[in-house]
């Protein structure tokens, strides 16, 4: 059977399933990223591909490739028959999975063709470029192919130009249809099929039903007529009365919600409106269902439902996502981030906030709105102090008086408030008009106590948890059964209430309910917030212990660590000739204590210099090297110590760091080459990407070589699908190559011609891909040796040995040997007390030469605090290399033989009691029970 799809543009025209299209011929042609194209041309061939997938998507099939590595042939974009049904792929599974997919076959179709990143440049296809990535990019409301069809036609009013008539007729295809042709016909009866929005599509098939007549209306003059509906006899709505009339039924109906809700109706004007919506579905557009749904959103943010207010915004937001008017469409996307941050929930919310931003800049001005939203943004991860820093920042260039700024000036009250500055807060609300409804009802209370306005708490203290408010304001604890209430809010402002409630009287707040909303509010990423609460439960010294047990100090790290010891009220700053760096901006106060630090001083100012707030100073000073390094512009989290030969040798990885070169990482095992990678990669212009890490030695050379570079389908036995290797993986990224001295010679070629022409070939295949990495290797071999031995390859050992940082082995960083012993030994206390190492234990740890690095240091220490047993360690705990060894034998064995002797005298002094024993323990009765059976433990008799 010869099936015809819509006109010719492909001499072999294939079907997925009943679908005919062109593109799914064979794909035949130069590929992508090496046609010579304009780029208005790409653009065309961006409408081509979000045709494609609309038409798959709607046929329920899908493209088991992508659609960036097709190919073209006079223009016209083949992807080959790499088309499987939906149904086979569980990332397509409902709407919001092809959205998603979509979504990112058009991104990296744009990415294939313009490059990574933003398009530069000008000309009308750049900007096209740059207005669908922009638009593309943000993950609130999810994409569809006939949508993104669309939104390319209206970026890119040049398409309708004569020239891309073969681009706009990809947009027809044909549908095989079940019932045959009419007699005398030997084919199929082909129905037509159009890739656009509902009503677009509807209007193109009533007007031409056949795929000839479609193309051929695509193809003339008469398209963008025909698409934007004003051929004669085209009807872009259903239903009596036609545009004029769906659009006076939707304003009667928004007018009388209105009136509703002016009365306090709040439930009968959502009942209005969702009549409305159901009866008048089908007759209205994009417009007038969208102010439908803003007004459900209002109505439902009224009611107290913070839940269906997001799902009806998200709709409006969707709507007009592919709106021509811009405003508008910001404005409904300002609103869902705006209720999204409402019910704390911040994913996807810096991306829109980006995406508005950049809308706004690109409209010849900035979004005030957005200001707000990054306050929000703060306050709900718990970070007050970039909260106020925000909300400053906008003021500064905004006129006093307006709503926007009377709402950032609440908000900047709300984050003094948690800092514990109550002046400042009081002074930001003074002369405002019910600052409080800028927040969430429970919020009021706490607005006005954090200010010290407690008389004004307890008025603004109203319906289910004013009980709360007013007993815990007045000191006492509420009565019995008040706490449940908080099980009727959302966790998340269940648990900021609980924070508050907390904050303002210490110690009334159950501590099940406060380490529940510890539990939550780390979940939305309030770090800080937590932290503050878990001091409260903990204690300064504690909490000192739980950070000195953290991998890597930072300055978050510092103000969780100041808010968990209760020191939040400090200032803290590095003072030096080239300006001040604030590491804490709390309020501070009148005592001060200052030392040197690097080339300058450290400067701590609090309301009392009481003993936690000077050991936390001479903590800074001595104990985190990470937080002196940060101050020399040089950190490597994860790395612990400041030894002379440590710090000279990392002196120059930020400069490094910062351009493009490949850079060789030299050192012995165990001394922390990795990090120093993930550093690289971290102040390198390609942070936004993906770190790849790959240990050469740990891999088959076959193995290796399709990991590295990829193969296809039949490369070898066992290939049966194609697999693209960490380059093409990590593009735009970081790959780091450990041990690249153990690099086959047959890789060794292939790796060189990555580094000096930026393309790869898979195993298998001919044709090269283009690849953008940056590529940082590590080795502790002595590769010119390799090189003379002929076991290493010269060209590429000059190619990788550009920049160098060599890592110091442990015997030469003389004091850091004791740093990184208090560091591991704190760690693995898991928020106990860490175990003590003695005068002659640090003596030995000094003398030994440590030929396994900081990984054999941390080995030695975590057995030695096991066979302390809460002591102190003294020096036969631990068991250095190269001595004699105890008769228990390795390292597993001798923990093991530990393990059984606390289970055997917990078990004989339980009396064979297991649940006793396991009280004793700390441990589960089936914790208990399973070691019993792991380490085959005779258990005593119980009497």
């Amino acid at each position: 059977m010869t099936a015809v799809v819509a006109g010719q543009r492909s001499t072999e025209v294939r079907a997925a399933g009943r679908l005919l299209h062109g593109a799914l011929g064979a794909a035949v042609g130069p590929p992508l990223a090496g046609a010579a194209l304009s780029d208005q041309q790409r653009v065309a061939v961006l409408l081509q591909g979000a045709a494609v997938l609309a038409h798959l998507h709607a046929a329920g099939w899908r493209l088991e490739g992508a659609l960036a590595a097709g190919r073209l042939r006079e223009g016209e974009l083949l992807c080959g028959l790499s088309a499987k049904p939906a149904s086979a792929g569980a990332s397509t599974s409902g709407r919001g999975g092809a959205g998603e997919e979509a979504r990112s076959q058009l991104l990296a179709l744009l990415a294939a063709l313009f490059g990574p990143g933003e398009p530069a440049g000008r000309g009308e296809g750049r900007r096209a470029a740059r207005e669908l990535r922009s638009r593309w990019s943000g993950d609130l409301v999810p994409l569809a192919a006939e949508q993104a069809v669309g939104d390319v036609l209206a970026a890119a009013p040049f398409l309708w130009a004569p020239r891309f008539a073969a681009a706009r007729s990809s947009l027809a295809a044909g549908w095989l249809a079940s019932s045959p042709a009419p007699a005398g016909d030997g084919d199929a009866a082909v129905l037509a099929r159009v890739a656009a929005p509902d009503a677009v599509r509807r209007r193109l098939l009533a007007m031409a039903g056949t795929p000839p007549a479609l193309e051929a209306l695509l193809a003339g003059p008469a398209a963008r007529r025909a698409w934007e509906g004003q051929a004669s006899g085209a009807s872009a709505r259903s239903g009596s009365g036609g545009e004029e009339g769906a659009a006076a039924r939707a304003a009667a109906c928004l007018a009388a919600a209105r009136a509703q809700a002016e009365q306090g109706r709040h439930r009968a004007a959502l009942d209005v409106l969702l009549e409305g919506l159901r009866r008048m579905r089908r007759a209205l557009g994009p417009e007038e269902a969208a102010a439908l749904w803003r007004e459900v959103a209002s109505a439902r943010l009224a009611d107290g439902s913070l839940a269906g207010a997001e799902r009806a915004a998200a709709h409006a937001a969707l709507l007009l996502s592919r709106a021509a008017d811009a405003p508008a469409r910001r404005d409904a996307l300002r609103r869902l981030v705006e209720l999204r941050l409402r019910r704390g929930r911040v994913e996807g919310v810096e991306a829109a906030l980006d995406g508005l931003e950049s809308e706004g800049r690109r409209a010849g001005g900035g979004d005030p709105g957005v200001a707000s939203l990054r306050a929000r943004l703060e306050l709900v991860r718990g970070r007050a102090g970039a909260a106020q820093a925000t909300c400053t920042a906008a003021l500064a260039a905004m006129r006093a008086g307006t709503p926007a700024a009377d709402e950032l000036r609440a908000l900047g009250a709300r984050a003094l408030g948690w800092l514990g500055r109550a002046d400042e807060a009081r002074a930001e609300l003074r002369g405002l008009d019910d600052p409080a409804r800028w927040l969430e009802p429970e919020e009021g209370p706490a607005l006005w106590a954090h200010a010290g306005e407690r008389e004004r708490a307890v008025a603004a203290a109203a319906g289910a948890f004013h009980h709360l408010w007013e007993a815990v304001l007045a000191g006492s604890h509420p009565a019995r059964g008040r706490w449940n209430e908080l099980d009727n809010l959302e966790p998340y402002r269940a648990a900021r209430l609980v924070a508050d409630l907390e904050l303002v009287t210490p110690g009334l707040v159950p501590v099940s309910r406060v380490r529940r909303a510890i539990a939550v509010l780390r979940r939305h990423s309030a770090g800080e917030l937590a932290a503050r609460l878990e001091g409260r439960l903990t204690g300064p010294w504690e909490a000192l212990s739980a950070h000195l047990a953290e991998s890597t100090h930072d300055e978050d790290g510092l103000q969780r660590l100041f808010a968990a010891a209760g020191a939040e009220r400090a200032w803290v700053a590095v003072r030096a000739a080239r300006g001040e760096h604030v590491l804490l901006a709390g309020p501070g106060g009148e005592e001060e204590l200052v030392a040197p630090f690097g080339d300058g001083h450290l400067v701590l100012r609090a309301p009392r210099l009481d003993p936690i707030v000077k050991s936390l100073f001479r903590l800074l000073l001595r104990q985190l090297p990470a937080v002196r390094a940060a101050a020399a512009g040089q950190p490597v989290p994860g790395i612990v110590g400041e030894s002379p030969a440590l710090l000279a040798a990392l002196a120059r990885l930020p400069r490094l760091a910062h351009g493009e070169v490949p850079v060789m990482v030299l050192g012995e095992s165990g001394t922390g080459k990795e990090l120093v990678a993930r550093q690289v990669h971290r102040l390198s212009p390609r942070t936004g990407g993906i770190f790849l890490p790959i240990n050469c030695a740990a891999l088959s050379e076959s193995l290796l070589l399709s990991d590295l570079f990829g193969h296809v389908r039949g490369a070898f036995t066992g290939a049966e699908r194609d697999h693209a290797g960490i380059f093409e993986t990590a593009r735009g990224g970081t790959v780091f190559l450990d041990e690249i001295g153990d690099l086959p010679l047959a890789a060794q070629g292939k790796l060189l011609r990555v580094l000096q022409e930026k393309e790869v070939r898979r195993l298998g295949e001919n044709t090269p891909r283009r690849v953008d990495v940056r590529v940082v290797t590590a080795t502790h071999r002595d590769l010119a040796a390799m090189v003379r031995e002929g076991s290493f390859r010269e060209d590429l050992f000059y190619r990788l040995r550009v920049a160098v940082l060599e890592l110091p082995p442990l015997r030469e960083r003389g004091g850091d040997v004791l740093l990184l012993a208090d560091h591991f030994l704190a760690r693995a206390s898991r928020g106990r007390r860490p175990a003590r190492l003695s005068r002659a234990a640090r003596q030995r740890l000094l003398a030994h030469s440590w030929p396994g690095n900081v990984r054999e240091l941390e080995n030695v220490l975590e057995v030695a605090a096991a066979l302390a047993e809460g002591h102190a360690i003294e020096p036969e705990h631990l068991q250095l290399p190269g001595e004699r060894r105890e008769p228990e034998g390795s390292y597993h064995q001798r923990v093991e033989a530990y393990r059984r002797r606390l289970v055997e005298e917990a078990l004989a002094a339980a009396r064979g009691n297991r649940a006793e024993a396991a009280r004793r323990l700390g441990l589960t009765r089936q914790a208990l029970s399973y070691l019993v059976k792991q380490l085959r433990i005779d258990a005593p008799v119980r009497r």
